[in-house]
């Protein structure tokens, strides 16, 4: 099975996220979210992080998470794995208490950082489970805007990436958050960086590759389809494929246009090519 891909960068900016076995839940009291905070913050202090921001639901988490070394994976792992044990031995029976590994999308900052800050704080409100988000207990959202003490979120650090003055940081913050757009996490290039691609061309040629990782990741900081095929010009077609990966059930799908089309005219352009 591909491995999701773990671009591992100093100083790193992550959404990490995770859900329940088949979406079965995660926290079930309050002293089991109390449980995992408390071990996310022991995580924090071994790994030198910065808890940014998190959100926990029901049957699933959110985590910004700031990592000054490379270690997002080794970290993870102990929180998985420590709160998974503590959960299992709570309800006396074992099993997978995840649906797998971690998700982790590494943020370019501002504003796709201010806007992954919008998606947890919102996340409950989302699910119907509070009417705003000040009135969920279990997230950093009171925090941030300095209704409650910080607790394990490092309210300074997740400021200052939004406005080097706090109040200004503040006032930007809420601002976000009480926008009325449609609530959704801001799109990830390859499913796995939110950035431009510049960034992504960065944070990948520090990334481990492995030939198990998907293509669409490996990929992520290549020019998306509608750029590529602007002109819809055959050599257009033949760069997207041989140069940038994509494959020709993609351009077909893209260009709305039956798969052989695609191949036929890639062929074609490969024949133009060495005639000349």
């Amino acid at each position: 099975m591909a491995r999701p891909l773990r671009p591992l960068v100093e100083n790193g900016i992550y959404h990490v996220f995770n859900r329940g076995n088949a979406l079965n839940p995660i926290f079930e009291r309050r002293d089991q979210r109390a449980l995992f905070l408390t071990i996310l913050g022991r995580v924090c202090d071994r790994c030198d992080w910065s808890c940014l921001a998190y959100c926990l639901m029901g049957n699933h988490y959110h985590l910004v998470i700031c990592t000054p070394i490379p270690n997002i994976s080794s970290g993870m792992r102990e929180l998985g794995s420590s709160y998974a044990q503590a959960f299992n031995r709570d309800r006396e029976r074992p099993g997978p208490v995840f649906q797998g590994r971690f998700n982790a999308k590494l943020i370019q900052s501002d504003p796709y950082y201010l806007a992954t800050l919008r998606y947890l704080a919102l996340n409950p409100v989302e699910a119907g489970l509070c009417d705003r988000p000040e009135d969920w207990r279990w997230s950093s959202h009171n925090a941030i805007v300095g209704r409650e003490q910080p607790g394990i979120v490092d309210v300074r650090h997740a400021l200052a990436l939004v406005d080097e003055d706090p109040r200004r940081a503040r006032a930007i913050y809420a601002s976000c958050v009480a926008e009325p757009a449609e609530l959704a996490a801001p799109g990830a290039l390859g499913g796995v960086i939110v950035g431009d691609r510049a960034f992504a061309a960065s944070a990948l040629a520090t990334a481990v590759r492995s030939p198990e990782m998907p293509k669409r990741q490996r990929l992520a900081d290549r020019p998306d389809l509608t750029e590529l095929l602007a002109g819809n010009r055959d050599e257009e077609l033949l760069a997207a494929y041989a140069e940038h990966g994509y494959s020709q059930r993609e351009i077909s799908e893209h260009l709305g246009c039956h798969y052989s089309t695609i191949s036929r005219r890639i062929r074609e352009a490969r024949m133009w090519q060495r005639k000349t």
